[in-house]
């Protein structure tokens, strides 16, 4: 992948804020998504931006931003294109190595922010409940059924 594109797709993915995606979540359930179906499209989408190439089936999937399928398939386009070159320069190379660098950090970053925030599961909140008939816990020295409750 090109390091051009990459940035590229790493500025699309920032400019997607938490709130961004929370009303894309929202979004997702106003239109009867499950939480299933939601987790298939994040993964689909890491498994896109980890892959060297991108397959044309996957680039055209309705529920996935336009600006990503749009910048999906003209990388498509340009790994088509470019042919093989039997002797490759060192620059080439290197490029190449910190494309694919720049490519896994993004990565990483992604299915670091989908793990915190999807699939980190919420405990509840629990606490002693206080009797009524106990000494309030302000320390006023009443009962609590007289005092905060």
């Amino acid at each position: 992948m090109d390091l051009a594109i990459t940035t590229q797709l790493s500025d699309i993915l920032s400019a997607l804020t938490k709130d961004r995606l929370n009303q894309i979540a929202a979004a997702c359930e106003l239109a009867g998504r499950s939480k299933l179906k939601k987790q298939e499209l994040a993964d689909a989408l890491v498994q896109l931006l980890t892959d060297a190439e991108f397959p044309q089936s996957s680039l055209q999937h309705p529920d996935m931003p336009v600006e990503i399928q749009e910048l999906l398939s003209s990388t498509a386009a340009q790994a088509s294109e470019a042919p093989a070159a039997p002797e490759a320069k060192p620059e080439a190379a290197q490029a190449t190595a910190q494309a694919q660098t720049a490519a896994a950090s993004v990565t990483s970053q992604i299915r670091a922010s989908y793990k915190r925030t999807i699939t980190a599961p919420r405990r509840p909140v629990t606490s002693v409940k206080i009797g009524r008939n106990e000494p309030c816990p302000c320390g006023s020295g009443k009962k609590y059924k007289k005092c905060c409750l």
